[in-house]
C-alpha cells in the first residue's frame, strides 16, 4: 500500500516568508519604513510615467530628476542599513554595496545642483568622479560576498575558468559596442578621454560581477537577495549600454524611455536590501553529485564570441575563422568529454582502492581469526602451544595496527614521520619472521634463503620485516612458483634482495610503481589483487632507517628483485630508486 507523505509546499513556504516579513517589518525604525516606501514610490512612478510618455517633456524631466536622486540614493541607504545589522564577511560586503549604489545618488545630486542653479554641468566633471567610483566599488563588494572554501586546485580551475569567461565578454563587448563607444578626442584632453573610455568599461566590470554572481558557490540555497542584486547590476548594465548605442546615434534626449531602465536597475536595488534585512531561514541543501553543465556554463561566452567572430564576416566566414571556431567548439566538448572521463576515472580507482586495501587487511586478519579460533576451541592445547598462539595474534594484531598506521601515513604523504625502535637485528631471524607472516600469502611458492652467517643490523625490527613481507608478497603474488631471498655485507652496511621467476616489471612501470596507488601493469586488471600502496610503504620505511631501495630484473630467476640496503650507521637520508646489480660475496645457504 503507497503511503502518502505529506509535503512543505509553496501555502507552507510562503506562510514562512510572510510571518518572517512581518516581524522584520514591525521591528524595523520608522525612518527606514519611510525611506523604503519613499524610494519605492518614486522609483516605480518614475518608471510608469517616464516609459509610458505620460507627460509633456518639462514634466517628463522634473520627474526624471526626483526619481534619479531618490531611488539610487534611498536604495544605498536601505542596503547599508541592511548590512550594518549582519555580521562578518556578510557586513562587509553588502555596505560595500550599499555605497556603491549610494555613489550613484550622490552623483545624480551634483548633477541636479548644476541644473538647479543654472550651470551648464562640466565634462568630465565632480559627478563624473561619483559615477565611476560608483562600478568598481560594487564589483567589490560582490568579490567580498562569502563563498564556499574550496581546495587550492578548484579555486585554479574556477580562475581559469573565469578569465576564459572575462576574455570572452570582453571581446564580446568591444565588438558589439566598446570599438564604436570609445572616441578618442584630441580636443577632450587626456582626462576626458579617459573618463569616456572608462564608462563603457564600467560597464563591463558590472557584467563580469553579474557573472560571478551566477556562478557563486554557498553552502544554502540560492537567496533570493542574491537573485535581485544579480538583475539590479544585469539591468544596469543594459541601460548604460543602450545608452552608449543612443548617444552615439544622437538619439537620446532626457525623458528617454531608457531612463526608466535605470529607475528600474534601481528600484531592484530597493527591493534587495529589503531581502538583506529580512532574517535569512537556514535551509541547507543536500550534497548532490556535481553536474556537468555548471562546469562548462563558464564557456557559454566562448561559443557566443565565436558566432560573434563568425558573424563579422557577413556570414562569410574566411577559412581561418572557420577553423579558429571550429577549434574552440572542439576544445568546449573536449572539457565536457574530459571532466565525464576523470569523473569515472576516480569512481574506478576509489571502488577498486576500497576492494584492494580490504585485501591487505585480510591477511593479518585471517590469521587472528584462525588461531583466535582454535585457542576457543583448543582445550587439549598445553600451556606452551597456547602460549605460542597468543604470542602470534598478539603479534598480528600490530602488524594489522602498523598497516592501518601506514595506510594514513601514506594518504598523508608523511611516511617521513613513522616512529623506529632501532635494536641491533640478526638478519637469519629477521627473514625468517618475515616468511612465518606470509602465511597463505606465499600460496604455492617454493622460497630459498641464503645468508651470510652472523650478518647483523640496527634497525626496527618489525618495520624492515614489514618491508620484507611486501616485498615477499609480491614475490608470490606475481612470481611464478620460485622465490630466493639473499642477503650480503657492503661497504656500509647490509643488503637483502627478493627475487622471483616471473614476468617482472615493464620497463616503462619501473619508476611509477613506486607513487602511491600505483599498480603498474595491473591498473586496469581487476583480477589481480593489490593496493598500489606495499610499494611506496616498504620504501617509506627503509627511508626511514637512511637506507636505499629499489628494483631491478633479477640476474638470478629472470623475474623481479626489490633490494633494500640498510646502513651500518645514519649517515644519509637519500632514496634510490633503482641501483646497480651488486656482485655480493655469500658465505653459507640456508634453506627454509
Amino acid at each position: 500500500m503507497a503511503i502518502a507523505v505529506p509535503r512543505a509546499g509553496f501555502p507552507g513556504v510562503w506562510a514562512r516568508s510572510s510571518s518572517r516579513w512581518r516581524a522584520t517589518w514591525l521591528l524595523t525604525p520608522l525612518w527606514i519604513r519611510v525611506t523604503w516606501i519613499l524610494t519605492l514610490a518614486v522609483g516605480l512612478t518614475g518608471i510608469v510615467v517616464i516609459w509610458g510618455q505620460l507627460a509633456s517633456g518639462d514634466v517628463l524631466k522634473a520627474i526624471g530628476a526626483v526619481a534619479y536622486v531618490v531611488t539610487p540614493l534611498g536604495s544605498g541607504i536601505l542596503i547599508t542599513w541592511a548590512g550594518v545589522r549582519l555580521r562578518g564577511k556578510r557586513r562587509w560586503a553588502w555596505l560595500t554595496i550599499g555605497a556603491g549604489v549610494a555613489l550613484w545618488g550622490v552623483g545624480e545630486i551634483i548633477w541636479e545642483v548644476y541644473v538647479i542653479i543654472g550651470v551648464d554641468p562640466s565634462y568630465p566633471g565632480i559627478a563624473d568622479v561619483f559615477y565611476l567610483a560608483a562600478y568598481p566599488t560594487l564589483f567589490v563588494g560582490v568579490l567580498l560576498l562569502p563563498q564556499i572554501r574550496s581546495h587550492k586546485w578548484e579555486r585554479v580551475r574556477l580562475g581559469l575558468d573565469a578569465a576564459a569567461g572575462t576574455v570572452a565578454v570582453v571581446a564580446l563587448a568591444w565588438t558589439t559596442y566598446l570599438s564604436d563607444a570609445i572616441h578618442m578626442d584630441p580636443e577632450a584632453g587626456v582626462l576626458g578621454n579617459f573618463v569616456t573610455m572608462a564608462y563603457p568599461i564600467m560597464d563591463v566590470v558590472l557584467f563580469l560581477a553579474v557573472l560571478i554572481l551566477a556562478t557563486r558557490q554557498s553552502a544554502y540555497r540560492f537567496a533570493g537577495r542574491i537573485v535581485i542584486l544579480a538583475m539590479a547590476m544585469l539591468v544596469t548594465a543594459m541601460a548604460d549600454t543602450i545608452y552608449l548605442s543612443k548617444l552615439g546615434a544622437g538619439t537620446y534626449a532626457d525623458g528617454d524611455p531608457l531612463d526608466a531602465v535605470w529607475l528600474a536597475g534601481y528600484v531592484l536595488f530597493a527591493v534587495a536590501a529589503s531581502f538583506v534585512a529580512a532574517p535569512t531561514e537556514v535551509r541547507e541543501q543536500a550534497d548532490q553529485p556535481s553536474r556537468l553543465w555548471p562546469m562548462i556554463a563558464p564557456y557559454t561566452a566562448v561559443a557566443i564570441l565565436v558566432a560573434a567572430t563568425v558573424k563579422e564576416g557577413d556570414g562569410h566566414a574566411t577559412l581561418l575563422q572557420a577553423a579558429s571556431a571550429l577549434v574552440a567548439l572542439l576544445v568546449i566538448a573536449r572539457q565536457g568529454v574530459s571532466i565525464r572521463e576523470n569523473r569515472e576515472a576516480v569512481e574506478t580507482q576509489r571502488n577498486d582502492l576500497v576492494a584492494s586495501i580490504s585485501h591487505e587487511l585480510r591477511t593479518p586478519l585471517t590469521a587472528i581469526a584462525g588461531f583466535i579460533e582454535v585457542l576457543d576451541e583448543g582445550s587439549e592445547l598445553d600451556e606452551d602451544e597456547r602460549a605460542e598462539m597468543i604470542g602470534i595474534v598478539n603479534s598480528q594484531t600490530r602488524h594489522l595496527s602498523r598497516i592501518v598506521g601506514d595506510l594514513i601515513r601514506v594518504a598523508r604523504g608523511r611516511l617521513q614521520d613513522i616512529p623506529l625502535t632501532l635494536e641491533d637485528v640478526a638478519v637469519t631471524d629477521l627473514v625468517a619472521s618475515a616468511i612465518d607472516m606470509l602465511g597463505t600469502a606465499a600460496g604455492t611458492s617454493t622460497i630459498a634463503a641464503h645468508i651470510k652467517p652472523g650478518l647483523r643490523i640496527r634497525a626496527d625490527r618489525d618495520r624492515i620485516r614489514q618491508a620484507l613481507v611486501n616485498y615477499l608478497t609480491n614475490a608470490g603474488r606475481y612470481g611464478e612458483g620460485t622465490v630466493e631471498i639473499r642477503a650480503s655485507s657492503t661497504s656500509d652496511g647490509a643488503l637483502i634482495e627478493v627475487h622471483d621467476n616471473g614476468p617482472g616489471i615493464p620497463k616503462k612501470y619501473e619508476f611509477s610503481v613506486w607513487e602511491r596507488f600505483e599498480r603498474g601493469a595491473h591498473t586496469f586488471m581487476s583480477g589481480v589483487q593489490g593496493s598500489g600502496l606495499g610499494l611506496p610503504i616498504a620504501r617509506g620505511l627503509v627511508a626511514a632507517h637512511h637506507g636505499h631501495t629499489g628494483y631491478r630484473r633479477s640476474e638470478l630467476l629472470g623475474g623481479a628483485c626489490f633490494w633494500l640496503t640498510i646502513p651500518s650507521s645514519a649517515n644519509t637520508n637519500t632514496l634510490l630508486y633503482r641501483a646497480p646489480a651488486p656482485k655480493p660475496s655469500l658465505v653459507g645457504v640456508t634453506k627454509v
